[in-house]
């Protein structure tokens, strides 16, 4: 098992790097999903209100992920 620790304000949390890039993987595909990027809609059509809220709503989090996170998976 491979880990990496994270060093914030308020802690150095240790995560198991499998585990977490299995979830990372479970959130690309729902967001895909609800983001229709995978089964694209006609042209002229829009994602309902309900894809439209559960897209933003996964989308927002990334807002507040620091730069040096995504270089973990960058090696």
């Amino acid at each position: 098992m491979s880990s990496f620790t994270m060093n914030n304000s308020t802690s150095g949390n240790v995560y198991d790097s499998d585990a977490f890039l299995r979830e990372a993987i479970s959130l690309a595909q729902l967001l895909a999903k609800n983001a229709r990027l995978q089964v694209p809609l006609p042209e002229d059509t829009d994602l309902s209100d309900h894809e439209f809220t559960e897209t933003q709503q996964q989308v927002r989090p990334f807002n507040n992920i620091p730069d040096y996170t995504l270089l973990i998976f960058a090696r």
